[in-house]
């Protein structure tokens, strides 16, 4: 539960460094020549050492994943020295929720004879998490009541998962455990209750991407013309199915049907 800022998503734009894990293999022999080696970018130039050099008539096969620095991400290769299938896991609670986490697989088959430095290899980034953002809408029609939504929280988010690797693609998460993520107030000044017909939302943070029976408490105030009535501890069970690199809006209604 604890948070120093909300997710910000990786671009090309702040992809500071990234690890890469590569596999060479000349028939029948294969080498993993990249464990987890860090890019980095050096003003739209990525670089990393110590430099490998491309065998004649060789096949090779990549694996990338983002971020290097301050990682709560591990990649296992099958058999020690794919780089192409394998097992990746990931710790969400050690990262609050606050850290993207991004993927990408390229191969490449040198020819018989090199006679010219080969081109490049380039990785196309796909997001893995899911980021999440709840928004709350004051449904009254009595323009005296106003709202504050504060505590919004959800309990038993996947604290870690894994993902297979498998042909240079991801497939589908497993999530284990469960931990607190408070998405804070959604006002962006706690102290300003909002009006009819308005809405106010909290920050993002990402979750892992599985389908379970989420708990989510939140807590509103309600007042009429500016004097608390009451507070309100709502609890809300719902299964929520999630998916790898979308971005979801949980949406509540607050209307007088809503309150007892």
């Amino acid at each position: 539960d604890n948070t120093t800022k909300a997710a910000t998503d990786i671009t090309l734009s702040n992809l500071t460094d990234f690890g890469v894990y590569g596999t060479v293999t000349k028939d029948p022999n294969s080498a993993l020549i990249f464990n987890n080696t860090q890019v980095t970018n050096n003003s739209g130039v990525y670089t990393y050492s110590p430099v490998q050099y491309w065998i004649e008539g060789a096949q090779y096969t990549f694996s990338a994943y983002a971020p290097f620095t301050n990682r709560q991400w591990a990649f296992t290769p099958a058999d020690g020295k794919d780089a192409y299938n394998g097992t990746l896991s990931f710790d969400n609670a050690a990262a609050h929720g606050e850290q993207d986490l991004l993927f990408a697989a390229a191969d490449r088959m040198t020819d018989p004879t090199i006679n010219a430095a080969p081109a490049a290899v380039s990785f196309t980034f796909s997001h893995l998490l899911s980021k999440v953002v709840f928004k709350y809408t004051n449904g009254f029609t009595d323009n005296n009541i106003t709202l504050n939504v504060y505590d919004v929280k959800i309990n038993n988010a996947a604290a870690a998962g894994t993902i297979p690797v498998a042909g240079g693609a991801a497939g589908v998460w497993t999530g284990t455990g469960d931990y607190a993520r408070s998405f804070g107030d959604a006002a962006a000044d706690a102290a300003d209750a909002f009006a009819n017909g308005l809405s106010i939302t909290t920050e993002h943070f990402y979750l892992i991407p599985v389908e379970r029976a989420y708990n989510i408490t939140f807590k509103v105030d309600l007042y009429q013309a500016g004097v608390l009535l009451d507070t309100y501890e709502h609890e809300v069970k719902t299964t929520i199915s999630l998916e790898k690199g979308k971005s979801y809006s949980i949406n509540a209604n607050l209307a007088p049907q809503n309150v007892n």
